[in-house]
């Protein structure tokens, strides 16, 4: 832990410290209770005896004006803090400090040290110790009159306490506002803050546990004395009563009490009227008391306003089952809490996606942005300028075909609609607006002719396409012409034309082997037209022409049959075969 001291460390016992003590010399004695804050050991021996070893040490080097030596200390000390409770971590850092600040000639080293603290506070998550340090650090800013820094850190350290409730912490930070504002001559904030100040104190009733309990007491025997005995229940309970609650003030809430409960006590009817009379209260004050003892249970009974009376009940006996019963309904609501906490979890966690989606996407929309203000900037920095014709360039000639017929019909249209507009308004004659109507009618036909046979001829390109990867001839046909396929139709009248020839002429396996070889051009044609050759005036009925091909079509037919279940659990046909 100390580099700059001796390797060897001494037993952390009290043996150690009166060695310290008895040190021919101050440096001698720091040298042994560095040493014996070297010690590994982590009992609660050794523990106490190394705070004692702190506290003589910050002793020793105080008196030697050693500031620096402390700064390094308290830094050094900081793994020992993790062994012992925040209190005394608090205790021992804030000597350390004040021990640096009776040294002369230290508010800069001051200053920096409380900064390294706060720093240390903050990621420790010490908040007590944080709070304070940055109180003093505040003050020593005011000091080196350095306004702006001071304000700044006030600024932020009341809302943190004053959300605590620290009230004694509040004074001081509030009474060190006003002299921080009374420095800028900023009177009116001083005064408010000075205020404040004195409203924090006057809510701190007791200083310590002991002292308060004692006061309290004495306060609230007063008010049982002056007949005041309605007012304890308020005191007890304010915020100030509650940090006191034990058996002291259980027993003065029971005095006050009693009061009213000893005299009714032999009652079951009694009027309030006499009450009030035998303890020399006004009727109003006794009728709240009771209403007040009778809502908290003090006894059972009810307020006849009617008549005036008071009655009272016998002591009701609980039944067993209704603790039963609460327990139940309570561990229903349990549940139903525990359901309803799950669910606002789970939207907690899916609102948490959402977001976390929408910021991947704000960040890529961002770096589109990005990307096109730099084109942006880029192009304009070059300062040429384009027409706006050049800015969309066609790929080929019908694609420009295709833009100069949709921009010359969408012009005419704009035409036909400021006619409208003009005859409407009576700006143009009503035969004047139909000749040019008709005229510009006529001329829209023709781009609009054009648009469409420009759409259309691609999928006219696409079908000649798949017409040429088709078969080029249909092959092992003697004595047939070949047949060139350039689109749907040739191949149908192909198909008929094979078909349709004699029957001396025909051959039956040559027509079994045509409708296998079809199958590709299938794919082409319209599902009726597929239908069509292959039955009706096709080659199924082609093959019964030729005699003695029963058992070929039989065959044949059975083969179709499978590739139209194949086909129709592919492409959703419907089997006509």
């Amino acid at each position: 832990m100390w580099s700059s001291m001796p390797s060897s460390y001494l037993p952390a016992t009290t043996e150690s410290i009166v060695k310290a003590q008895e040190a021919k010399d101050a440096s001698e004695s720091i040298s042994i209770l560095y040493r014996v804050l070297e010690d590994p050991s982590s009992s609660a021996d050794a523990l106490r005896t190394k705070e004692l070893a702190i506290t003589n040490l910050t002793n020793y080097l105080t008196k030697e004006n050693r500031a620096e030596d402390l700064r390094n200390l308290l830094t050094k000390l900081r793994p020992f803090f993790a062994l012992i409770p925040k209190a005394k971590t608090a205790k021992i850092v804030r000597g350390i400090i004040d021990a640096v600040a009776k040294i002369p000639g230290t508010s800069e080293l001051q200053i920096s040290l409380c900064k390294e603290m706060v720093e240390w506070t903050r990621a420790e998550k010490r908040t007590f110790l944080r709070q304070r340090i940055e109180a003093r650090l505040a003050a020593l800013l005011l000091e080196n009159q350095e306004y702006t820094e001071a304000l700044n850190l006030l600024s932020g350290l009341i809302k943190e306490v004053r959300r605590l409730d620290d009230k004694l912490l509040l004074v001081d930070i509030d009474l060190l506002e006003s002299m921080l504002h009374f420095s800028l001559r900023n009177l009116p904030k001083a005064k408010a803050s000075l205020t404040a100040a004195r409203t924090a104190a006057n809510a701190i009733y007791f200083t310590g546990r002991s002292e308060g309990i004692s006061s309290l007491k004495c306060m609230l025997l007063c008010k049982i004395m002056v007949s005041q005995a309605d007012h304890v229940a308020g005191i007890v309970s304010s915020k100030a009563g509650l940090k006191y609650l034990g058996p002291d003030v259980d027993a003065m809430k029971a005095v006050a009490d009693a009061s009213l409960k000893e005299l009714i006590e032999p009652y079951s009817r009694v009027e309030i009227a006499h009450i009030a009379e035998m303890i020399e209260l006004p009727i109003d004050h006794v009728e709240k008391k009771l209403s007040q003892m009778i809502l908290d249970k003090k006894f059972a009974g009810t307020l006849d306003q009617g008549a005036g009376c008071l009655i009272i009940f016998e002591d009701p006996k609980t039944e067993e089952i209704f603790p039963a019963t609460l327990e139940t309904i309570a561990n229903v609501g349990k549940a139903e809490l525990r359901h309803r906490g799950d669910v606002v979890a789970d939207g907690v966690r899916r609102m948490g996606e959402e977001k976390e989606s929408l910021e991947r996407r704000l960040q890529d929309v961002m770096m589109a942005t990005d990307v096109l203000e730099s084109w942006v900037m880029e192009n304009n920095r070059t300062g040429d300028t384009h027409a706006v014709d050049d800015a969309i360039q066609p790929a080929d000639v019908l694609s420009r075909q295709m833009i100069e017929c949709t921009a010359a019909d969408l012009a005419l249209e704009d035409t036909v609609y400021a006619l409208d507009k003009a005859v409407q308004e009576g700006s143009v004659p009503l035969m004047a607006y139909l000749r040019s109507v008709r005229a510009l009618a006529r001329k829209q036909f023709s781009p609009r002719a054009l648009s469409a046979k420009v759409h259309s001829a691609p999928q006219q390109a696409k079908i000649a396409s798949m017409a040429a990867r088709a078969p080029q001839n249909l092959g092992g046909l003697k004595g047939c012409r070949p047949i060139i396929f350039c689109g749907c139709a040739e191949y149908k009248r192909a198909c008929n034309y094979k078909s349709d020839k004699p029957p001396h002429k025909r051959r039956a396996e040559d027509l079994r082997n045509l409708l296998t070889k079809l199958r590709p051009f299938f794919a082409l044609a319209f599902k009726a037209k597929t239908a069509k050759i292959v039955r009706g005036r096709g080659i199924i009925d082609a093959v019964a022409k030729i005699p003695g091909t029963s058992e070929r079509q039989i065959s044949l037919c059975k083969e179709m049959m499978e590739w139209t279940r194949a086909e129709a659990s592919k492409q959703g046909w419907r089997p006509f075969c």
